[in-house]
């Protein structure tokens, strides 16, 4: 029987780099009961050409991240157009070098929230930017977006392409020793895993409140949820509703199983720059970014992006922001993502929402043990990244 060697449904990151190589098209994305997308693959069509297995980040095993504090620089950053500030998740550091590699005649790829569901797009007007800003905290669909920038570098257009680290190793996998790799520009994000479309689907279908899209996860730092009603009206819901596509994700209690062993963390990467919040700023106005550059693409994007910049520390801000080297999670051993699918197929909405939002009455003593619990488990994960972070800070770990 024909076969080839694909990711598994533990180790797949959904990247969807397969099929957009596959020249057969054996391979197809799948969306599987635990609301998380796979590969499909049909072994009648298959010319057993191995490409997939080439460009698959997790099957070719090439490295993405190292632990070096010494290769990558970091910068805390913002943008100086106020503008680009109020629709940004953070400082707008993205849409301004977005702004730069536009007027150098470029076209930018970033992830769109599409009101129920979330896609890698291409933009080449400045007012598009607005598109990909914000903060998504769904997994965007990047299918077909790869034989896309693929066709721009190949008409010699310099490409900005923005995602998580493992969109961004599967882009480099998926173009190889392209002639024109240097025309592409790479910008990764601090990533706190994937979370199901679930979480979405039954917000969206068995709310009570009705919605009818998703507007907004985030307002700057502040995580503040909003959603369109059925007239397109945006409703933004107080922090106590604890709505259930943003707490759910906070819960990590439903993320990809590979996002609890991610091979896509590392201080130093190759992706041009990283960026993620700055938690431990002591400058609150305005709200800063953090940036680490890599590579001399890095910089440049730096220099020439109208950001305003200030070289920081290591120690400044990553035991706040673990996740960036520590890509170990526990949350895939607890029965909540192990029945992930069974219990949204059985549970009402709102025993869903204690479950992965913890909106929890006082009274309800039972379920207030289960929210002290996941409480105490979720410190206990934190601790654990906080430690390896200050760890891999006191040893100045050195990793060339």
């Amino acid at each position: 029987m024909k076969s080839v060697h694909l990711a598994t449904d533990q180790t797949c990151t959904g990247c969807m780099a397969c099929t957009d190589c596959c020249p057969t098209q054996s391979l197809t994305p799948i969306v599987k009961a635990d609301g998380h997308r796979y590969v499909a693959y049909n072994s009648d069509s298959c010319i057993l050409c191995h490409k997939c297995e080439k460009v698959c980040p997790v099957v070719n095993g090439k490295p993405y991240g190292n632990l070096s504090l010494t290769a990558s620089t970091p910068y805390a950053a913002f943008s100086r157009d106020s503008r680009l500030r109020e629709k940004a998740g953070s400082g707008g550091i993205f849409a301004a070098i977005a702004v730069y590699i536009l007027s150098k005649g470029g076209v930018v790829c970033g992830a769109e929230l599409q009101t129920d569901h979330v896609r890698h797009i291409i933009i080449e007007r400045p007012e598009e930017i607005v598109r990909l800003q914000g903060s998504k905290y769904m997994q965007s669909d990047t299918t077909g977006i790869y034989q896309q920038i693929k066709d721009y570098l190949d008409n010699g257009r310099i490409v900005l392409f923005s995602g998580v680290g493992c969109q961004v190793a599967a882009l480099l996998s998926f173009l190889g020793k392209h002639k024109y790799i240097d025309l592409l520009y790479t910008i990764d994000l601090i990533c706190g895993g994937v979370p199901s479309s679930l979480l979405v689907k039954k917000f969206l279908s068995d709310s009570p409140l009705h919605p009818h899209g998703i507007n907004r996860f985030r307002e700057g730092e502040k995580y503040i949820f909003s959603y369109l009603d059925t007239n397109n009206k945006v409703i933004t819901l107080p922090p106590q509703e604890r709505a259930l596509p943003l707490y759910g994700y906070t819960s990590g209690l439903t993320n990809r199983y590979c996002c609890n062993n991610c091979l896509f963390t590392g201080s130093h990467r190759l992706s041009s720059a990283t960026i993620g919040d700055f938690w431990n700023d002591p400058v609150k106005k305005p709200h800063r970014s953090v940036i680490i550059c890599h590579n001399v693409q890095g910089l440049e994007l730096l220099e020439n992006a109208d950001i305003e910049k200030e070289p920081i520390s290591w120690a400044q801000f990553l035991p706040f922001n673990s996740r960036l080297v520590y890509g170990k999670a526990p949350y895939g051993h607890r029965i909540e993502r192990k029945y992930l699918a069974q219990i949204f197929g059985r549970c009402s909405y709102k025993t869903l929402e204690k479950i992965y939002a913890t909106r929890i009455k006082p009274y309800d003593i039972a379920w207030m043990c289960y929210k002290i619990e996941r409480h105490l488990f979720q410190k206990w994960a934190l601790r654990s990244a906080k430690r390896f972070a200050r760890k891999l800070l006191s040893k100045g770990y050195r990793q060339d």
